[in-house]
Order: structure tokens, then C-alpha cells, then sequence
């Protein structure tokens, strides 16, 4: 167009801004009930809002009694980003019913997986009583009824086992046995 004259000016090189990345979190993969397997660290940059870069994560877990500790780390432009999801394990309650109510306090033994013992005792004047086991790990567990514990009471079921895929309740059904000598509460009649 001749209505314009061609300008021209010399100016100096600009260096471009560059990335600054800053650290904004990990995105986990997996879950509570299946596990942590993977993880990756997001970062952003600080000059440019819409770019944006990932970092695969190494996973370690390491299990405690009660839960499990997984920790991503992730290590970029010369720095290490952590986190950790801690998962706990599954609770357990056994539930100990018996056919009338205690005349004194009256305690039942259970074994899971035939050597954690669990006491559960029922006490005067109630008919059952509940205890909670928590950090069972995923997976099949026997609870056992110690039946010669408590001679006087006949054990409906004496062995269970439980899924612990979640939470789970074991009941133990007991009854009193028809004995008529001196019996387990001492009982003296006059």
C-alpha cells in the first residue's frame, strides 16, 4: 500500500522468559481396597499457566501392624517431591451371644488363624458381648471358638472364616449347658 512507508527498527535480542516449574501434587493410582501401584507428580509452569508436566513416581509401600504406608517420590529439575497414602487394615468384630443372661461375668476365647487369642467376656446381667480386632489384612482369616474354655456353655458354631475383602462380623452362638451339680458360678443354695 503506498500510503504507508515501510518503518524498520533494530532492536536487541530478547531472551525468552523459559519454564519455572513448580510442584503442585501427585495424582495416585489405585486404591484403599486394592492398593497404591502407581503415582505421578504434576507440575506447573509459574510463566506460562497453561503448560503443565508430569513426572512418573517410584511407589515403595512398607506394612505395619495395622496399615499399610505407601510413598511416591518423584525427583525433577533437581529437586525430590514425596507423599504418602496410608491405608489401614480391616476391622474384625466378634460378636459372643449366649441363650440367658450372665449370672456372672463370663469370658469366651477365640483364636484367628489359629494363634492371635481374643477374649471375649460377657458381663453380668447382659447376653452378649462384641470385640473389635483392627488391622487384619486382606484376605481369609479362621476365627476359632476355644471351646473347652467355657465347659459349661455348648458352642453352636466353633470355627468361622471371614473374607476380610471389608469389614466383617463373626457371631458365636453359645447355650447353657443343663448342669446340675455345683456348677461354674459356685451358686450355693440355702
Amino acid at each position: 500500500n503506498e500510503a504507508f512507508e515501510t518503518q524498520t527498527k533494530d532492536v536487541e535480542d530478547i531472551e525468552p522468559i523459559g519454564h519455572d516449574w513448580e510442584f503442585v501434587g501427585f495424582t495416585w493410582t489405585g486404591d484403599d481396597e486394592s492398593g497404591y501401584t502407581a503415582a505421578v507428580a504434576n507440575f506447573k509452569c509459574k510463566n506460562y499457566a497453561t503448560h503443565t508436566k508430569t513426572v512418573e513416581a517410584v511407589i515403595t509401600s512398607e506394612d505395619f501392624p495395622g496399615f499399610t504406608e505407601y510413598t511416591a517420590t518423584a525427583e525433577f529439575n533437581g529437586e525430590t517431591n514425596t507423599d504418602t497414602k496410608t491405608v489401614y487394615k480391616k476391622t474384625l468384630t466378634i460378636k459372643v451371644t449366649i441363650d440367658a443372661l450372665a449370672t456372672m461375668d463370663r469370658t469366651f476365647l477365640f483364636k484367628i488363624d489359629g494363634s492371635l487369642i481374643v477374649p471375649v467376656t460377657i458381663t453380668k446381667g447382659k447376653a452378649n458381648a462384641t470385640v473389635t480386632v483392627k488391622g487384619l489384612t486382606k484376605g481369609s482369616h479362621t476365627v476359632t471358638e476355644i471351646s473347652g474354655w467355657s465347659w459349661d456353655y455348648t458352642v453352636g458354631e466353633t470355627e468361622m472364616t471371614v473374607d476380610m475383602t471389608s469389614d466383617q462380623t463373626a457371631v458365636f452362638n453359645n447355650t447353657r449347658k443343663d448342669v446340675h451339680w455345683l456348677f461354674s458360678e459356685a451358686m450355693l443354695v440355702f
